[in-house]
């Protein structure tokens, strides 16, 4: 009860502060985290973004009643004050089920649907969008890097879709701790990015690395920082 209370209040402090921004209707994405297979587990995600104020109701549903259990992903928002955000849940799909996202807003005259599968629901700038895009990935210090000096380690990942991806940074193949994650934010071509950064001292010996799994891929894979020292 204390955490909606919350959460309510947050909503309302974040849409006093963007008075000044025009209404901007949401953008909806329904995809499967990975290639769809009958009868196989996934997880269905319906991705709204760039809408405004931040007040929303979503709901996924099956063959048209609503889901249990579903994830809601944390509200962000670019400087535009246009917000996003990452809706969830495990499904197995069969032939015969529809899957679909409910969403309202102040924007729509009335709640919409979007069908799980069909590019055509979605606005028509974003129909020709390919949708599974493999990460591009780039390890690198901020400054140039001096054996025990401190830095900071960052992994920039760019040009994937669709946005769910999981980012790990390794020291000796070990996560590092207290990692840093920048807002995922997008282009026009739905080509999402995303960095992520952790301070560290080098020390020879030591290797530093960043694993990425993304649905494009069938495995997670793992990139190394190489030091110019």
């Amino acid at each position: 009860m204390a955490r909606r209370a919350l959460a309510l209040g947050v909503l309302a402090l974040l849409a006093l502060l963007g008075l000044g921004a025009a209404g901007e209707a949401p953008k909806v994405e329904v995809y499967a985290r990975s290639r769809a297979e009958e009868g196989k587990e996934n997880i269905l995600h319906c991705f709204i973004s760039g809408f405004h104020p931040p007040k929303i109701d979503v709901e996924l549903l099956k063959n048209g009643e609503p889901i249990p259990n579903v994830q809601y992903g944390d509200l962000s928002f670019n400087e535009k004050w246009q917000f996003q955000r990452l809706v969830h849940v495990p499904f197995t799909p069969r032939s015969g089920d529809t899957y679909s996202c409910r969403v309202e807003h102040s924007t729509m005259p009335e709640p919409r649907t979007y069908q799980w599968g069909t590019l055509c629901l979605l606005p028509s700038r974003w129909s020709s969008v390919a949708l599974y895009q493999a990460p591009k990935v780039e390890v690198y210090a901020r400054s140039r890097a001096e054996e025990g000096k401190e830095n900071i380690l960052h992994c920039f990942i760019s040009g994937f879709h669709p946005p769910k991806i999981d980012v790990e940074l390794l020291k000796n193949g070990e996560p590092i701790p207290n990692v840093q994650y920048g807002d995922l934010s997008f282009n026009e071509k739905w080509q999402f990015q995303r960095l992520v950064h952790v301070p560290f001292t080098p020390r020879s010996g030591d290797t530093y690395s960043c694993r990425v799994e993304h649905s494009t891929m069938p495995e997670p894979r793992t990139y190394q920082w190489e030091p110019d020292f």
